[in-house]
């Protein structure tokens, strides 16, 4: 994840064996800070560039506190800003404009059903033209 300021990269490394969160200037990706203290993934940034956000795959999210001084990247202690429910919802989610939200996908309740990925649908007009055509047309 690219800071709003387009400055730091924010990602996911298993290269220690665990899961966890770092921070690299970008694009030269020099500096590399961590910054979960266990277990993390998924980093979104705040809009503005000063927190940071990830999950810990638990359900637990947690924030930190950016900071660059003096050409230095400055982490926060991560602070726990809420759990939820672990098998409920994806672990991807995005940060409103305004940084005080979140948008979580829910997982979907389907039961004998194998349909566990999102679907998406190109030229959607384009094939809704030709289903109404096609109806039009009986």
């Amino acid at each position: 994840s690219v800071s709003p300021d387009g400055t730091l990269i924010a990602y996911g490394s298993n290269e220690t064996g665990i899961d966890e969160v770092y921070v690299r200037r970008f694009p030269s990706g020099t500096g590399r800070v961590k910054i979960s203290p266990g277990l993390g993934g998924f980093p979104e940034w705040s809009p503005d560039g000063t927190e940071l956000f990830y999950t810990n795959y638990s359900g637990a999210y947690y924030s930190v506190a950016i900071a660059v001084k003096d050409d230095v990247l400055i982490p926060g202690t991560p602070k726990l800003m809420f759990k939820l429910p672990d098998d409920e919802y994806s672990k991807f989610f995005d940060v409103a404009p305004d940084g005080q939200r979140f948008l979580f996908a829910r997982s979907p309740d389907i039961v004998g059903d194998e349909r566990n990925h999102p679907i998406v649908v190109v030229n959607w007009f384009k094939e809704l033209r030709e289903k109404m055509a096609a109806v039009k047309d009986r």
